[in-house]
């Protein structure tokens, strides 16, 4: 689980990545001291799983965040992660509103206010200044919730 250790080095390679999410999983797991392992079935797929020895608590470590959310705003232009957001939500009785872009939600003004919660997706520079510009308004400052995109290419 070295950094940037990849089997498949030829350019017909389908799926790249830099290499790291292991080497990161493995530090972060030893931290806790515990373990990362992998059992793999060459040309068929791996299965990665961890173990970590955590004390029990007698009590939470703090109080259940209680969302008090009935409306949301979804900021997203990536298909099948609205619909699972929107399925999710709707089985916890939330009602969402959805916008492909910040064009799109900025269009609603002040209705923006009316919602309990906003997630929004960050795709660029442009969005991460309308998210800024928003996330700095007292009403909105604890009602923001990112999206990073998770980007895999096909060659």
């Amino acid at each position: 689980m070295d950094k940037f250790e990849q089997v498949d080095t030829s350019a017909t390679r389908r799926h790249e990545g830099t290499g790291l999410g292991l080497a990161i999983s493995k530090r972060l797991i030893s931290m806790y001291n515990g373990e990362l392992c992998v059992r793999s079935d060459f040309g068929n797929g791996s299965c990665f799983s961890f173990s970590l020895q955590l004390p029990k608590r007698s009590q939470p470590h703090s109080e259940p965040v209680e969302l008090n959310a009935n409306r949301l705003l979804l900021i997203d232009d990536y298909q099948p992660r609205v619909e699972h957001l929107m399925r999710l939500a709707k089985e916890i009785g939330i009602e969402v509103t959805h916008r492909n872009d910040w064009s799109a939600a900025q269009s609603l003004g002040r209705d923006l206010d009316d919602f309990d919660r906003i997630i929004a997706s960050v795709n660029n520079a442009q969005d991460r200044d309308a998210l800024y510009e928003l996330d700095a308004t007292e009403s909105a400052a604890k009602r923001v919730l990112f999206l990073a995109p998770c980007v895999m290419e096909e060659g």
